[in-house]
């Protein structure tokens, strides 16, 4: 494609790759009946290009904040495909979505204070926190987190005052840890041990949070998907409906980012190739050499190495390292590939400008 001509940096975000990979899950979840929830969440990339491709599919948003809350609002999507998953609202946020109809998942005691001095018909979650489950258990390298809701007891009977809150979804996310299936089936099976201690009639879905590996070389979506519903057959909860909440696994395959090397200088021996980019649009690989890249335009001769460097002013601004790669020049085209996620949403305002957005339609 003539990626060259276009005015670098820029991304450049495959829409038809995010419709089949949330398409994707979306079938997986409502196969044999069911009717499960994959909740794209937001803060993987929030481009609005992307969030239209998957409201168009009456798609799902998993968020975190009032501002993400408000930003979906403004491009139509339903309060009844939100879902809020977060930690600091004031009570005039929390009455207005919650008179939407949006869910939202307490992450503390005070959240939940301030729903009930609303005094909102309202439905709402709870986030647990499961730490508890990762005991004796090499699988988990974060033992502790400092999200959710540790005294569900103390909670489920402080709600019981309220008739007008109805407590009817669990959920629970651990992150910082392997990706492995086991984890999940092993926090729905937490979940349903909760509702079953508690007799929570009300629950009506459990959220299982994100973080799911899904690539050719890890698991697919099956994988991680049937060992939960397997949890559910086995405890007699097959009437609960499932949340998952991806994210990287439907934006981070959709995503490119180019640059064209501008400048290129030696200093002692080593070659520095510098781009019109930076490493601070790349924010999630930072401190990182990235691999997935593809170069356009070099020399027919061979550099033992050379280092892709940002334009900014920092030492850190270090992209690339290429060792026996074909030698850069000025004007040569870099692109490098499954960046669409935890790209754009993290970038400063300061130095340098968030790229320009192409769509590949």
């Amino acid at each position: 494609m003539p990626f060259c001509k276009k005015i670098t940096p820029y991304y450049e975000f495959n829409l038809p790759s995010v419709k089949e990979n949330y398409s994707n899950w979306k079938s997986i979840c409502t196969k044999n009946g069911r009717t499960d929830i994959p909740a794209y969440s937001i803060k993987a990339n929030y481009d609005k290009g992307i969030l239209k491709t998957i409201k168009k599919l009456d798609g799902t948003f998993e968020i975190c904040s009032y501002f993400e809350y408000r930003y979906l609002k403004k491009l139509g999507v339903a309060s009844k495909n939100i879902i809020i998953n977060g930690t600091a609202f004031s009570k005039e946020n929390l009455k207005e979505i919650l008179k939407s109809g949006t869910l939202v998942i307490a992450d503390s005691e005070e959240i939940i204070k301030a729903i009930c001095e609303l005094n909102i018909k309202c439905n709402i979650g709870i986030r647990c926190n499961l730490d508890y489950i990762k005991t004796g258990r090499n699988i988990f390298i974060n033992k502790t987190s400092r999200f959710g809701i540790t005294n569900i007891g103390k909670i489920i009977s402080f709600l019981s005052k309220y008739k007008k809150i109805n407590l009817t979804c669990l959920q629970a996310h651990i992150s910082g840890n392997t990706r492995e299936p086991f984890v999940f089936e092993l926090i729905a099976k937490s979940l349903c041990e909760i509702i079953f201690h508690y007799n929570l009639k009300t629950i009506s879905k459990i959220d299982i949070g994100g973080g799911y590996k899904i690539s050719e070389k890890h698991w697919n979506i099956k994988d991680y998907y049937e060992p939960v519903i397997k949890v559910l057959k086995q405890r007699k909860m097959e009437h609960l409906k499932v949340v998952f909440e991806p994210g990287n696994s439907i934006a981070r395959d959709c995503g490119k980012y180019y640059i064209r090397i501008t400048d290129i200088k030696s200093i002692n021996g080593t070659t520095y190739c510098i781009a019109d980019g930076s490493i601070i649009h790349l924010p999630f690989l930072k401190g990182k050499k990235i691999k997935d890249c593809r170069i356009q335009n070099s020399k027919n001769t061979k550099e033992e190495k050379q280092y892709i460097v940002g334009s900014t002013c920092k030492e850190s601004d270090v992209l690339a390292e290429l060792i026996n790669e074909p030698a850069l020049k000025i004007g040569s085209i870099v692109e490098f590939y499954n960046i669409g996620a935890y790209s754009i949403n993290e970038i400063p305002e300061f130095i340098i400008n968030k790229p320009k957005v192409y769509y590949l339609k």
